[in-house]
Parts: C-alpha cells; structure tokens; sequence
C-alpha cells in the first residue's frame, strides 16, 4: 500500500481499498484527506472514524461525472461514520463557470448497480451535484445521513428496491434545478 500524503492522499485511500482488506479505517490524523476519485469495490466495509474529513482535492475534479466515492456494479458497500466524519467537495468552485466546466454530475456518493448497500452516520456536503446519488440500487439502508449544501441535490434516487433511508437530513441545496432535498427522478418508464 501507499504511504499516506497530506497534500493529495488518493493513492493511500485507493490503494487501501484496492486491498483484499474486508474492512479500511479512515483515521483522524487531525489533517483532511484530500483525494480526487475514488473507487469503491465489492466486500468492502470503510469505516470514517470520529473527526475524519475526506474532502475533493482542490482544483480536480474537472470531468463532468466525477464522484468523490464511486461504487458501480458492485455488492456488498458498507460506509459508515464513527462520530462527526465528514465527506465533502467544493460547491463554490465548480459552480464558477471560469474555473470548470458547467456540470451538475460531480456528486459526493455516485452509486450505481449496488446490490447490499449500507450508508451510515456520515455528513456529506458542498458536492457539485448530487450528495447522494442511487440508480439501480438493490437493497440498501442509508441512516444518520446529513447531506448539506449540495449543488443539485441532497439525494437523488433513480432506481431502487427494497431500500430504507430514515433518521436523515437533506437541506440546504443550491445551485441548479431542481435543488431538492430528495428527488426521485427515474429516467425511464420502466424504473421503479
């Protein structure tokens, strides 16, 4: 694995869950833990310890869909908070036309064809889209979730079955329309 690095600690988060690790811990080393995306795979719990900040690194993040954590076709995903942890982007920055490109795509969690998704105890905010966005989710509990100050929505929800969000908050979105809260949004007929 990476050795962790105070100015950009991709590598040491991607490298740790790359591992055959079941569960990483994202320590409080009292610094914030700035990283570009992340991919997220299958059997895998990653535990936020009380006081962690994962935030964007400053000035990435410059394609139209990147996530801070992205999780695709995968089972098996448990994100969960110990205490106060933090996961958050940059809002002001990538809504300034002069500085990025116009998109309302760079979610916090993008989490696509999860089957057994856990999110709990976390408070994501400030992403340049979504703080939470859902398609094709099979099974998936989100608790104690606070996601803050988003740029197109607290949490999108395209598809989802058999999933349970409760004892959470959504406010504060800005930015672009529809600037909900919750939005259950399928793209097609078919979606449920």
């Amino acid at each position: 694995m990476c050795g962790f690095n105070d100015i950009d600690a991709t590598d040491a988060l991607q490298s740790a869950i790359d591992s055959t690790a079941h569960t990483v811990r994202v320590t409080n080393r009292a610094v914030v833990w700035s990283i570009r995306p992340v991919v997220l795979r299958s059997n895998l719990t990653v535990v936020f310890e009380d006081g962690v900040v994962v935030r964007a690194l400053r000035g990435a993040f410059h394609g139209e869909s990147d996530a801070l954590l992205t999780a695709s076709h995968v089972t098996n995903i448990s994100l969960l908070g110990e205490g106060n942890a933090t996961l958050a982007m940059w809002r002001s920055d990538y809504a300034n036309r002069s500085m990025y490109t116009h998109s309302e795509g760079r979610a916090a969690l993008m989490l696509h064809s999860v089957h057994n998704l856990r999110v709990d105890n976390l408070q994501v905010s400030h992403s340049g889209g979504d703080g939470l966005y859902l398609a094709d989710i099979y099974t998936a509990h989100i608790t104690n979730v606070r996601s803050l100050w988003n740029y197109r929505q607290g949490m999108s929800i395209i598809e989802a079955f058999n999933t349970l969000v409760e004892h959470s908050e959504f406010s504060f979105t800005a930015g672009t329309a529809p600037a909900s809260g919750v939005d259950l949004e399928s793209d097609r007929p078919t979606q449920r």
